[in-house]
């Protein structure tokens, strides 16, 4: 017994540790990604830690009276404050949610100008030459692939057409 406990919390262990790097590697590689989790994780501490004292002095005082009833009251008074618990934790997540989706967009925009800025003043003539540069690639990759998928369409209803002629 004592061996399976400690392999499923070396597993419990590798897997945290896993979960770390790879949060780690996202969270240095998208900075907003890191504002948003530790404004999310500092929002939620206070009221958790409220949630955790009221449940701390809510058990005590069960416990001084120890009665049936008073059980009951326990189990009323936690499933309420777990309720109000619920509520501000999602308030906070969709408050943080949406404040992390501004900054990811500012921080795609700023990204995306200071690239373009780059390219313009790395040599490249103009604006015009640069969204060329890769519009053009794409709609001729892109009329190559529609040229191909009509000469199939073509060849599909051609073989349509010979066979409801043999028929």
């Amino acid at each position: 017994m004592k061996n399976r406990l400690r392999n499923t919390v070396d597993y419990m262990q590798g897997m945290m540790q896993n979960m770390g790097d790879t949060l780690r590697i996202y969270v240095n590689r998208y900075p907003p990604l890191a504002v948003f989790l530790f404004t999310l994780i500092a929002a939620s501490g206070i009221p958790i830690t409220m949630f955790l004292i009221f449940a701390a002095i809510t058990v005590a005082l069960t416990f001084s009276t120890a009665t049936i009833g008073a059980i009951l009251f326990e189990a009323a008074f936690l499933a309420l404050g777990g309720g109000v618990l619920l509520t501000v934790l999602v308030c906070i997540a969709v408050v943080t949610s949406v404040g992390f989706s501004w900054l990811f967009g500012f921080w795609v925009a700023y990204r995306s100008a200071c690239m373009l800025f780059s390219k313009i003043s790395s040599g490249t003539s103009s604006l015009t030459d640069v969204i060329s540069g890769h519009v053009k690639p794409a709609l001729q990759s892109t009329g190559e692939q529609l040229q191909s998928l009509q000469q199939n369409v073509s060849e599909q209803v051609r073989k349509a057409q010979a066979s409801v002629q043999q028929r």
